[in-house]
């Protein structure tokens, strides 16, 4: 007994017996035929479809495992092929995002299908594609010169394709393109392999959406990186031109306007002897001019001071001194700076001396302003090259989690980003 299969493709189940008499005699032979064709082809389908999950289940993994678009259609493409046999396979996409569009790319064909050399492709100059776009399964040729849906495109026609199955390709969201198998003899499609064409597309349409949202989200992040660099970019050169307007105005403040009005103090002094015998009157308006100009050069002096805190003819110590003493007259708290003198007089730029200065002020006005600090300890220490300054309060903390950073923090960020060096605001337990 075995198996057979005859010219018009049926199967058999033959089976030959020996013909014996009632007296054992050997008479010949009888052979019976059963027709099992429909078994044998639910048992090549059954093979058929384990082979193609296999290939499917592959492809998912590569699929899962890559980022490139283009390797994931290459390799559809030449998985189509080699599980249907059909000669040519071809991905299209349309051209303008993931939505309808009369415009679509041939993103890949095999070498049997080369990519037009129009790089855009109608809808219109399609219709088998556009009918497919209508249609609800997938559309089946099975010979394009009988075919009388729809005309037949000049793409088509040019590569003489005569069989063919057009999917749509769709993501969860929006309409992707379509997948095309053909062939350049007439042959019929089984259901199995046209559910195998309709898997792969729904699987690769689900990996291009998939793919184009991670773009478009990497793309919006680097955008709004981009964004946040340039701002806090500007940020920074505004600081800088503040910086530099600062320092000239307090020299202005200190070299001239101070010395000029100081100038004209010295030629009351000088004049004063020579209007003795002035009225009375006169007398006391001319005190009342050296009262103003006194009052004026305090003014100017305390301007200038806070424009630009340490200038060229200044100790640093002393003006970092005088800030401690400040706080704890004005805030009436305990405010201690750690430092040898040295220290501080090796940082020969003023303007550096002067932005350490405000950032000292600020972390001590966040302490007393945010944290009810009392207790504040400010210390300098020198580590190599590096200036260490630690801000120490017993207020109630700073809450990194939480809080978001304002004004004057972002200021301090800043002004020592300008000096080269960084900040760590931390709470201790």
């Amino acid at each position: 007994q075995q198996q057979v299969k005859t010219a018009e493709g049926e199967w058999y189940f033959m089976q030959i017996k020996s013909y014996q008499t009632t007296e054992y005699d050997l008479q010949g032979a009888v052979i019976t035929f059963v027709n099992i064709t429909d078994l044998k082809q639910a048992e090549e389908e059954l093979t058929y479809r384990a082979k193609n999950d296999e290939a499917l289940a592959r492809l998912g993994k590569y699929i899962v495992g890559s980022s490139d678009m283009e390797s994931v259609m290459k390799r559809t493409v030449a998985m189509l092929l080699d599980e249907l046999g059909g000669d040519s396979a071809c991905i299209y996409k349309f051209q303008e995002g993931n939505e309808r569009s009369q415009k679509l790319k041939l993103k890949i064909g095999d070498g049997n299908f080369p990519t037009p050399k129009v790089e855009t492709l109608d809808l219109e100059r399609t219709p088998e594609l556009d009918y497919a776009l209508n249609a609800d399964s997938p559309v089946v040729i099975e010979n394009l010169t009988e075919e009388d849906r729809f005309q037949r495109s000049p793409l088509l026609t040019e590569q003489a394709v005569v069989s063919a199955v057009n999917v749509r390709m769709r993501g969860s969201q929006f309409e992707i393109g379509f997948l095309g198998v053909y062939s350049f003899e007439r042959r019929s499609f089984a259901d199995h392999e046209i559910n195998f064409i309709q898997n792969t597309a729904n699987m690769l349409g689900e990996a291009c959406e998939r793919m184009q949202t991670n773009l478009d989200l990497k793309q919006a992040y680097n955008d709004l990186a981009k964004k946040i660099r340039a701002e806090k970019k500007l940020q920074q050169d505004i600081l800088e031109v503040e910086e530099k307007e600062r320092w000239r105005l307090g020299q202005y403040l200190h070299d001239e306007t101070a010395q000029n009005i100081l100038g004209v103090k010295m030629l009351l002094e000088i004049i004063t002897p020579q209007i003795e015998a002035a009225d009375e009157q006169t007398k006391q308006e001319l005190e009342k001019i050296k009262q103003l100009i006194v009052q004026s050069e305090k003014n100017i002096r305390e301007l200038s001071h806070f424009v630009l805190p340490i200038v060229g003819d200044q100790k640093v110590s002393k003006q970092f001194e005088e800030l401690i003493d400040q706080t704890k007259g004005l805030y009436n708290i305990e405010c201690e700076l750690l430092a040898e003198a040295d220290i501080l007089e090796t940082i020969g730029d003023p303007a550096a001396a002067s932005s350490l200065y405000y950032i000292i002020q600020e972390a001590i006005r966040n302490a007393i302003h945010h944290g009810n600090a009392d207790e504040i300890e400010v210390s300098l220490s020198q580590k190599e090259d590096m200036l260490c300054l630690i801000i120490r309060d017993n207020g109630v903390g700073y809450d990194n989690t939480t809080a978001s950073d304002g004004r004057g923090v972002n200021i301090m960020h800043h002004r020592t980003k300008l000096l080269d060096g960084s900040v760590t605001i931390e709470t201790l337990e």
